[in-house]
């Protein structure tokens, strides 16, 4: 179901789920999943993170999956608009992951 561009991850149509507040300043790795089901393809979430969500076409969602810190606020406001709820960020803190 998911086909991948480069960095990005190609979805067709698209859940929210925020873990921390905007202003935490712990660094944080972010993880995005894009629900199939329900995206509409209103796309509010290109306007408000264009660095992370793209559409391609009229449909064709792209999206960068583990999205850079500095992107943060942006994601949990493009997810908080979504207007069926269809973008779950996972919020994990990054001094508790493991070293790659």
């Amino acid at each position: 179901m998911f086909a991948t561009m480069g960095e990005y991850v190609a979805l067709g149509p698209w859940e929210l789920h925020t873990a921390a507040a905007d202003h935490d300043p712990r660094p944080r790795l972010m993880r995005l999943v894009v629900d199939l089901n329900r995206c509409q393809g209103y796309a509010q979430c290109c306007f408000l993170a264009p660095d992370v969500f793209h559409l391609h076409g009229e449909e064709a969602l792209l999206y960068h999956p583990d999205p850079e810190p500095e992107h943060r606020v942006d994601v949990l406001r493009a997810a908080a608009a979504c207007p069926v709820q269809a973008i779950l960020v996972d919020e994990l803190d990054r001094s508790a992951a493991p070293d790659a």
